[in-house]
């Protein structure tokens, strides 16, 4: 482990962890514990880089006077990493992510349109394994900064931590506008249901968006998926720092969020494809809202 190499510890950690998920899912017939983990290990792979990088206490090798880490981008993108997955742990808490039994609804849907085999393959390949990769793959960049070392600020740092504040800013305000949506929405269906067993009257709606079953206000007046959208802006702005400390524009860890990327069309899709079904005024947002860009 001491003598390795830090990138192969890191998508070693990744193997593990994609095979405590599939083991999970087998045990359980739960396919959300990667979802479980996924706003985890993101900071916890980019602090492994920190303190990789942090002063030393050898006889041999006097300790730095300059504090955690002689690598302040490092520490500036593992601080805007842990706070993205503060926020995002906290999100999928108060939806009851972490309550047993929880599961992503997408995946039942799934499982109605394929046989059983072709379910059980799809988890063990993308489920557990590549999801759990791409976890790794998005945060290579934290690598490639601590790879290069620091000598100076640039205006790419700039721009980039600007682009994260404002997408974590914007996914911040897209979640809360969507979960008060939802809590409205509860609160109606359940005060529609004591309506319904009084009386034939109808009960009072408070607004169109719960009255059709969606959020179109707020952000989500400019785009179907504004969360989506800055989520991958995020790991975009993560990607950029390593840039930021090579120079380079285009370097191997790009995969990382090439992949985020088009992961995001694949479930924007089935989400969309889900709702659509449910919902029969969607068809008319998605005419007129863009997709993801606002």
């Amino acid at each position: 482990y001491a003598e390795a190499d830090p990138l192969l510890v890191l998508f070693t950690a990744a193997a593990l962890v994609a095979v405590f998920c599939w083991t999970g899912s087998l045990l359980t017939r739960h396919y959300s514990w990667i979802d479980r983990l996924w706003s985890l290990l993101p900071p916890a792979y980019a602090l492994y880089f920190v303190q990789l990088d942090a002063p030393s206490t050898s006889a041999e090798e006097p300790p730095r006077v300059d504090g955690l880490t002689g690598n302040p981008r490092l520490l500036l993108v593992t601080c805007l990493i842990t706070a993205w997955g503060a926020r995002l742990t906290f999100n999928y808490w108060r939806k009851g992510g972490y309550a047993f039994g929880s599961e992503d609804y997408r995946w039942h849907h799934v499982q109605a349109s394929i046989p059983s085999w072709a379910f059980q393959l799809l988890n063990l390949v993308f489920i557990a394994a590549f999801q759990c990769w791409l976890l790794a793959a998005i945060t290579a960049p934290v690598y490639v900064c601590w790879r290069a070392g620091f000598t100076s600020w640039s205006w790419m740092d700039v721009g980039t931590t600007a682009v994260f504040l404002a997408a974590l800013i914007g996914e911040t305000i897209a979640d809360e506008q969507q979960w008060r949506f939802h809590q409205r929405k509860h609160a109606f269906e359940g005060a529609a249901g004591k309506q319904r067993r009084r009386s034939s009257d109808p009960v009072a709606v408070v607004d169109q968006d719960v009255r059709n079953g969606f959020l179109t206000a707020g952000l989500w007046r400019y785009s179907r998926h504004p969360n989506f959208f800055c989520e991958q802006a995020i790991w975009c702005a993560v990607y950029g720092f390593g840039t930021a400390a090579t120079g380079q524009w285009v370097r191997w860890d790009v995969a990382g969020a090439a992949l985020l990327l088009l992961l995001f069309q694949g479930s924007t899709h089935l989400t969309e494809r889900i709702t659509a079904a449910k919902y029969p005024a969607y068809a008319v947002y998605q005419r007129t809202t863009s997709r993801l860009a606002p």
